[in-house]
């Protein structure tokens, strides 16, 4: 039954697109499908709308967006079963890419956003047992010792994932541009190998081939293997394409992996260490900095969440503060003004529930806030409630802002990505650091929630639907 209900809506969606022939390719995040068409003449975003089980749409450029909610990723199976190409099958970031500078950049971002949302839920899992033995730990119970074996085992599962992030990012990056997955873990593997890493603090460069590459520690590293996967489609499939097929199985695997062991140290490497300690001393000077700046760019970036995911144009922002936390480990604006974002939207729903007399309505707005609650999708309030209703923005640009303001005065420091931001992954956010940075930054999230059920109860006309 379940399944016949998401091909429904996967068939009605592509036929209010111009049809399968009209799409190029479809991809999906958390809370929305992601169309890339040939023609945007063809698509009929009112008759999307009015699909049942769709949330709302929007373009970001020439991508079309339909917000489905939790439900998408069952929906976009369900997309690809009717014949439509995934991301990766239609070429990746080389298939948009052939599109000029805008088609390039839509692809990187898509790029980028593929490969780090698959590692989600193992980030979700890893950060979960450091939050366990963080919580339990000398810091905040001490139930346990720093010496225990139950803690140790909890922060080793942690420190595995953080150490071997250029592997797994080899394999979710080859993944998203549709080549092989085994090479993308060679060159994660490549980065940690022990005889490079005997090298670290002994000696300054080594030799590769006709060239001098400087030595480093890449555990933890993650841009030089996001910039290393593009160059390695590229190089496999010229040497796929060239090298005859006699000698094939023992010259292109071997071809590959001598280039790229050169493009990864002297070229991949060190530009990804650069760029990531020249993000990481930004997100630094930000934090360290003036305080009215720390302010102002808390308030600001924390009332434009809300904007920003409308026009599904998040994403860039969110790949910052990823950057921000494999950079210099921890994050203090951009996933703390998320955060704080959606639990204000947690309590405009509950706000708009205790104010609205329609049983209709007021069971939506039950489900929008049990959906936020739960499930950390903000979607269903900001189409169901913030953009309904008159003064619907009201509460959202109060709540936001005092949260951006709390946020840009007393800098809570968030070392865990949570995946989706709900009740159940509040304790992972700000576990790591002191007892007071974690009292701090659940106390924000804590006004924060309040502060939307306060406006949303007090200060919307629920009388007059915009």
């Amino acid at each position: 039954m379940e399944n016949n209900k998401y091909k429904n809506i996967a068939e009605a969606i592509i036929n209010a697109i111009g049809g399968a022939n009209n799409v190029r390719s479809c991809q999906h995040c958390v809370t929305r499908l992601r169309f890339n068409v040939y023609d945007k003449g063809l698509v009929n975003q009112d008759e999307v709308s009015k699909i049942d089980g769709v949330i709302g749409t929007n373009w970001l450029g020439d991508q079309f967006q339909a917000v489905i909610g939790l439900d998408a990723k069952f929906v976009y199976k369900e997309v690809i079963n009717m014949g439509i190409s995934s991301f990766k099958d239609a070429g990746g970031a080389e298939g948009l890419g052939n599109r000029g500078i805008k088609g390039f950049f839509d692809a990187a971002l898509d790029y980028i956003s593929t490969t780090m949302t698959a590692l989600i839920p193992i980030m979700v899992g890893a950060g979960l047992c450091k939050t366990i033995a963080v919580v339990l730990g000398p810091n905040l119970l001490k139930v346990i010792s720093d010496t225990s074996d139950l803690y140790n085992l909890l922060m080793m599962i942690s420190n595995a994932m953080m150490y071997f992030l250029p592997v797994l990012l080899g394999y979710t990056a080859c993944k998203a541009l549709g080549t092989n997955p085994l090479y993308g873990i060679f060159l994660g593997a490549l980065l940690l190998a022990p005889d490079l890493r005997a090298k670290i603090g002994v000696e300054e460069t080594f030799g590769v081939f006709f060239a001098k590459a400087p030595v480093a520690d890449y555990s933890q590293a993650f841009l030089p293997v996001l910039l290393g996967c593009p160059i390695l489609k590229y190089v496999l499939n010229f040497f796929e394409k060239y090298v005859p097929k006699l000698f094939s199985i023992l010259l292109v695997p071997a071809c590959t992996i001598l280039v790229m062991v050169f493009v990864m140290f002297v070229i991949c490497g060190p530009a990804g260490s650069f760029l990531g300690t020249l993000f990481g001393n930004l997100f630094t000077g930000i934090y360290e900095g003036n305080i009215v700046v720390r302010v102002l760019g808390s308030m600001v970036l924390c009332i434009a969440w809300p904007f920003l995911i409308l026009l599904g144009m998040h994403l860039p922002i969110v790949q910052l503060g990823v950057i921000s936390l494999f950079s210099i480990g921890y994050d203090t604006i951009i996933w703390p003004t998320a955060f704080a974002y959606s639990y204000v939207i947690m309590g405009i729903a509950f706000g708009a529930f205790l104010k609205l007399k329609n049983k209709e309505e007021k069971g939506m707005a039950f489900s929008a806030f049990i959906t936020s609650f739960l499930g950390g999708i903000s979607e269903p309030t900001i189409y169901g409630i913030i953009m309904k209703y008159k003064r619907g923005l009201v509460p959202i640009v109060l709540g936001c802002g005092l949260g951006g303001l709390l946020i840009g005065v007393f800098a809570p420091q968030l070392f865990n990505l949570a995946g989706l931001v709900n009740i159940v992954t509040l304790p992972i956010m700000f576990a790591g650091g002191s007892a007071s940075n974690h009292a701090i930054g659940t106390a924000i999230l804590a006004i924060c929630l309040l502060a939307g059920v306060v406006s949303a109860f007090f200060l919307v006309d629920y009388e007059n639907q915009k």
